[in-house]
């Protein structure tokens, strides 16, 4: 149970731990509100051309807006656009943190 309740603390409620600027780290770690410099996509694929269709390329700003209840999926903000992506595709882009 204790190990439940540090996931859950981690990740969600819109009280997610923020993590610094200039750390890099992928874009599922992210807590609602921050935003962060896309780096990399990891994937490849589908996944992959799912997510630079929808603009998830290296120099753009992303923003978590919130996540589900349950964590997954999160609704990202980008290029004045919300979308949602499920927190595994979040996973393979790599990002650095901006505030």
């Amino acid at each position: 149970m204790w190990g439940m309740l540090r996931r859950r603390n981690r990740f969600h409620g819109g009280k997610g731990r923020h993590l610094e600027p200039g750390i890099r780290v992928s874009l599922d770690v992210l807590a609602p509100g921050q935003s962060a410099m896309v780096l990399h996509i990891n994937g490849n694929g589908p996944i992959r051309r799912r997510l630079l269709d929808l603009g998830i390329r290296a120099g753009e700003k992303v923003t978590v807006v919130k996540t589900a209840p349950f964590r997954d999926p999160l609704e990202i903000e980008l290029n004045s656009g919300h979308f949602t992506i499920r927190r595994s595709e979040a996973a393979l882009v790599s990002v650095e943190v901006l505030e």
